[in-house]
């Protein structure tokens, strides 16, 4: 987590314990590979990795990456809002 990581923590915390939602999505800013995607598009990941995980060893920190799925529902929803809407 980079800049404002620590301000972004502590509001989430506190709007989460005063609104009290069923569903939180966290939404990042990034870059893309891909020519099509441009600055405004919203992109629904299918697998999502944390990259900080691992284990601290003699021979150094040996990174060792979780994934998880997006579930198959909420990539219907993502799929089925946006038919009709590319350029």
């Amino acid at each position: 987590m980079g800049e404002g990581a620590v301000t972004t923590a502590v509001l989430t915390e506190r709007i989460v314990g005063w609104l009290d939602p069923d569903v939180l999505f966290f939404v990042g800013v990034a870059g893309s590979l891909k020519d099509d995607i441009t600055v405004g598009d919203v992109v629904v990941a299918t697998k999502v990795y944390g990259i900080h995980g691992g284990k601290q060893t003699p021979e150094g920190f040996m990174v060792r990456p979780e994934a998880w799925r997006s579930s198959h529902r909420l990539e219907q929803v993502a799929r089925h809002s946006v038919r009709g809407r590319r350029t």
